[in-house]
Parts: structure tokens; C-alpha cells; sequence
């Protein structure tokens, strides 16, 4: 499967080609405690980048997406508040670098 960039105007449609959703706005924010969230903005090519105060290296870095208003998450149901079963964001570990 290939899935386009979610960027600003794209237009997702169902297998008959009507449109199920209009992508308006799309914000990316990332944070290393889980709870104090940075706006990582993102280009044309949905390529998102920002710098998360206390970045640990290594360590765990988090991201959640909105878009349109709307919180995503990694399962489709609603933000779960559960550290043993978040599902509000990403988790990425860091493994080292410079």
C-alpha cells in the first residue's frame, strides 16, 4: 500500500471515491515527559522538526498528532490517560547520537 503525506488540502476518499475526510489543519507536537508538549511544525513535504527542551540521548521521545482539531492516537479510540496503556502518542527511544 501507498499513503500519501498528510499535509494541509489533502483530500482522503473511500474505495468509490467519496471523500471521508479534508485534512485543514495538522499539528505535531513532541515532548520527553509526557506531559509538557512542543509544536513541531510541518513543510510541504510533511516532514515535521522541532527542538523538545531536555531531549535525552538515550532516552524515550514522545509525539501525538491532531489533526483538524482532533486528537489521533495509536489504536482510534479515545486518549487514554493509562501510562500502562497509552495510546495518546508515539513513543521513540533514543538510542544515542551527537
Amino acid at each position: 500500500m501507498v499513503w500519501p503525506p498528510v499535509t494541509t488540502g489533502l483530500v482522503l476518499k473511500d474505495g468509490s471515491g467519496a471523500t471521508q475526510l479534508t485534512i485543514d489543519s495538522v499539528e505535531v507536537s513532541g515532548s520527553v515527559d509526557g506531559s509538557t508538549w512542543t509544536p513541531m511544525p510541518c513543510g510541504q513535504n510533511a516532514r515535521c522538526m522541532g527542538v523538545l527542551p531536555g531531549s535525552p540521548s538515550p532516552g524515550k521521545v514522545f509525539v501525538k498528532l491532531r489533526i483538524n482539531g482532533k486528537d489521533y492516537t495509536t489504536d482510534g479510540m479515545a486518549p487514554n490517560a493509562d501510562p500502562a496503556k497509552p495510546n495518546a502518542f508515539a513513543t521513540f527511544v533514543v538510542t544515542g547520537g551527537s
